[in-house]
C-alpha cells in the first residue's frame, strides 16, 4: 500500500504539472472537476449491479446518523479554529460572534463560484475591523486547512522522502513564506470578490493584507487538524456502515482521506469539491478492496457531510435570529 501511495503521489504531481501548463476553455479547475465527475459516474455505472446487492441494515443507518453527528461537530471545531486564527491575528472584537458567523455562512460554499461564503464573511467583518484584517482572516484560513490535511497524509506509512514532502507545507505559515503567498492570493481573490459584488468591494485594493503577528499560528493549526480528524471520523462511520472499515489500517484510511480532501480543496470548480474528492479516493484505494462498497461509502459520506452542513447552518441561523430578537 505504501508503494502504491508513493506511485499515486508521483503520478498526481506529474499530471497536475502537465495540466497546469495547458490553457483550456473554462479553466483547468473546471476540466479537472468535469473529468472527476465523469469518472465517478463511470464507476457507478460499471459497478451498478454490485451496488444494488449491497446490504444495508439498521446498524448501517445508525452509523450514518453517527456520521452526520460527527460531521456536524467537525463544523463547530472548524469555526473555533477560525476564531482562534482571528484572535491570533490580533482581531478580538467583542461585537462579532465569529463562530456563529462561520457556521451560518458555511453553506454558501455550495453556491456556484465557491467564494460566496468568503463574500458574506467579509461583508459582515468589514463593519467591525479594517478590510485588510478581514481579508487576512478569510484568505489565511484555507491555507491553514490545507496544511492541516497534508500533515496527516504521512500516517499512511509512506516513503520517508514523501513524508518529509508533506510536512514541507508547514513552512507556508512562517512569516517568510506566508507574506508572499497571501499577497498572491490577495491579487487573485480581490478580482473574484469584485466580480461577485462590485458595489461592496469596489473600494478594496491590492496590498491591503495586514498581519501584525510575526510568530507561528500553532493553536489554530492544531485545531484545524482536530477538524480534519473529526471530518475523517464522519467518513469512518460511512465505511463502517458498509463494513469496509477494517479493509485497510486506520493510518492508511486517514492518509487516503486527507490527501483526497486536500485535492478537493485545491482544485474545486463544483461546489464543495464535488467529484474531485470522490474521484481521488476511488483512484487512490479502489484497487485494494471491492469497489462497490467503497463507492457506497464515499457517496454516503457526501450525503452525510452535506446534511450536516445544512443542519448546522439552520441551527446557527435560528440561534443568531433569537439573539437579535432578545
Amino acid at each position: 500500500m505504501a508503494m502504491v501511495m508513493n506511485s499515486l503521489i508521483i503520478n498526481l504531481i506529474a499530471l497536475l504539472r502537465r495540466i497546469s501548463s495547458l490553457k483550456l476553455i473554462g479553466g483547468t479547475k473546471l476540466w479537472i472537476t468535469t473529468a472527476s465527475l465523469a469518472f465517478v459516474v463511470f464507476s457507478l455505472i460499471t459497478n451498478f449491479s454490485e451496488i444494488k446487492e449491497l446490504s444495508f441494515d439498521r446498524y448501517s443507518y445508525l452509523w450514518i446518523f453517527l456520521g452526520i453527528a460527527i460531521s456536524s461537530l467537525s463544523l463547530l471545531v472548524n469555526s473555533i479554529a477560525w476564531k482562534s486564527l482571528i484572535n491570533w491575528l490580533g482581531n478580538n472584537s467583542d461585537n462579532v460572534d465569529f463562530i456563529n458567523l462561520f457556521l451560518t455562512t458555511n453553506l454558501l460554499k455550495y453556491l456556484p463560484g465557491g467564494i460566496w461564503h468568503f463574500v458574506e464573511r467579509l461583508r459582515r467583518l468589514r463593519s467591525h475591523m479594517a478590510i485588510g484584517k478581514a481579508l487576512t482572516s478569510v484568505l489565511l484560513e484555507p491555507i491553514l486547512m490545507l496544511v492541516a490535511a497534508l500533515v496527516l497524509v504521512p500516517l499512511g506509512e509512506l516513503n520517508p522522502f514523501f513524508s518529509v514532502g508533506f510536512f514541507a507545507p508547514l513552512l507556508l505559515l512562517t512569516p517568510k513564506f506566508r507574506e508572499p503567498l497571501l499577497r498572491r492570493l490577495e491579487t487573485i481573490k480581490i478580482k473574484e470578490l469584485n466580480r461577485a459584488d462590485l458595489s461592496l468591494f469596489n473600494a478594496v485594493k491590492i496590498d491591503q493584507i495586514e498581519i501584525t503577528r510575526s510568530g507561528y499560528p500553532w493553536r489554530p493549526l492544531l485545531i484545524e487538524i482536530m477538524f480534519l480528524l473529526c471530518r475523517f471520523w464522519g467518513f469512518w462511520c460511512c465505511l463502517s456502515a458498509f463494513s469496509i472499515d477494517s479493509s485497510l489500517s486506520l493510518g492508511k484510511w486517514i492518509s487516503a482521506f486527507s490527501l483526497a480532501w486536500a485535492v478537493g480543496l485545491i482544485v474545486p470548480a463544483a461546489p464543495g469539491g464535488l467529484g474531485v474528492f470522490e474521484a481521488s479516493l476511488l483512484i487512490g484505494i479502489g484497487n485494494y478492496l471491492s469497489e462497490a462498497p467503497l463507492i457506497g461509502a464515499v457517496l454516503s459520506y457526501r450525503l452525510t457531510s452535506t446534511i450536516s452542513d445544512v443542519l448546522v447552518a439552520f441551527v446557527s441561523t435560528r440561534v443568531g435570529m433569537k439573539r437579535l430578537s432578545s
